[in-house]
């Protein structure tokens, strides 16, 4: 695949952000997050980590009835081999109930900020390192936004991390109604933590999860097959609220029963943003700003060893 070069990944201060709806699940004990927003006299108390993953795994066992399928088109060069950009597997209520929008492509408004039109279906990609190990690993990350208003959230992505052979053994999720930073891992992977680390720690479900206290927001949400090839996940998204319901192998039986429509998307590079005078980011819900907007502050997981710091990794990975 070539040099990869590190990405800057930052924050852009002006553009439209994804909802924070928070999703109802079982209730577990569980040490409260470190930082808890005040709560305004008679307001429900915010879910706690422990509920939030457990919303996230109830949902993940969840079937489609129908859905629409979302693959990229081949067209034009990539540095990248097309078999890893995502599939994406969208919900639809009914069969017979008309879609729910494609992303849209990010242009300059007529108020010269950035916003999202209808029209050509578009995934930005970007490429940027993780370190893992001492190392450092490849990463793709695949962004998309939404044309006009709603519940649901604005933006979603999926990043992936290769491993040395170059097969992805790890998977995040851009965006989570509940706040959560979802995280998908390999069976592989999954594993070696296991057989490396021990049991899951309590309150988690998964042997690559560090404990509640020192990653609260953190939640594995599942561990997927690992694929013979390189190749891109299915994303399940749920309708109404684009919450990522699970990631999948392409190898994987299909989680849904019927296909009610099927459309191409385009990949374009997200740092062809630039040439609109848009300031290039990655990994952030949030449109570009205009350049020379001066960044907001960096969402954590934007720095490359942040994995390793919310994981219970396995060496050599």
């Amino acid at each position: 695949m070539g040099v990869v070069r590190p990405l800057s990944l930052t924050v852009a201060t002006l553009g439209l952000v994804a909802c924070s709806r928070a999703p109802q699940g079982p209730a577990q004990a569980a040490p409260a997050q470190a930082a808890t927003a005040k709560a305004s006299p008679g307001a429900a108390a915010a879910p706690s980590p422990a509920e939030v993953a457990a919303a996230i795994h109830a949902r993940a066992g969840r079937r489609f009835t129908a859905v629409d399928l979302l693959r990229p088109d081949g067209q034009g060069e990539l540095p990248f081999d097309v078999y890893l950009a995502p599939m994406i597997v969208q919900e639809r209520l009914d069969a017979g109930t008309p879609g729910a929008p494609t992303p849209g492509e990010v242009v300059l408004g007529e108020d010269g900020r950035a916003t999202v039109v209808a029209g050509d279906p578009t995934i930005y990609y970007a490429r940027s390192t993780a370190r893992l190990g001492g190392e450092e690993r490849e990463q793709l990350a695949f962004l998309w936004w939404y044309p006009g208003e709603g519940d649901g959230l604005r933006a979603q992505g999926m990043r992936m991390t290769l491993g040395r052979s170059g097969v992805p053994i790890l998977w995040e999720v851009l965006a989570d109604p509940g706040g959560a930073r979802l995280v998908f891992v390999s069976e592989t992977l999954e594993e070696r933590a296991r057989q490396q680390h021990g049991e899951p720690l309590p309150g988690r479900r998964f042997s690559t999860e560090r404990a509640l206290e020192e990653a609260p927001q953190a939640v594995v949400a599942r561990a997927i097959l690992n694929g013979a090839m390189p190749m891109g996940p299915f994303v399940y998204l749920e309708a109404g609220s684009r919450a990522a319901r699970t990631l999948l192998c392409r190898c994987s039986p299909a989680e849904y029963d019927d296909v009610a429509g099927e459309t191409l998307y385009r990949l374009v590079g997200l740092a062809t943003l630039g040439e609109q005078g848009l300031e290039k980011s990655a990994w952030t819900a949030e449109l570009p700003a205009l350049t020379g907007d001066a960044p907001g502050p960096q969402r954590e997981d934007a720095a490359p060893n942040w994995l390793e710091g919310v994981l219970r990794l396995p060496d050599g990975v």
